[in-house]
């Protein structure tokens, strides 16, 4: 997978809160727990809502890819 230079520059210079980023990977396998920390993600556009469900966008998956690189 080719991950955009964005999300890996967002990795290295300021990766989500853990709570933010555990949110994230809850929407990655269709599960939602906490939607506190979901403006945050909104903003940077790695979810974003249909109706009133919260969804992983592409660059949310990017963002995972990347951190998971960079671990």
């Amino acid at each position: 997978m080719n991950i955009p230079a964005g999300a890996t520059l967002h990795v290295a210079q300021r990766p989500l809160p853990p709570e933010a980023e555990a949110l994230l990977r809850a929407l990655a396998v269709g599960a939602v727990h906490d939607e506190e920390k979901a403006p945050r993600l909104e903003l940077w556009r790695y979810a974003a809502r249909k109706g009133s469900q919260l969804s992983i966008t592409a660059a949310g998956r990017a963002y995972l890819s990347a951190r998971d690189g960079a671990q």
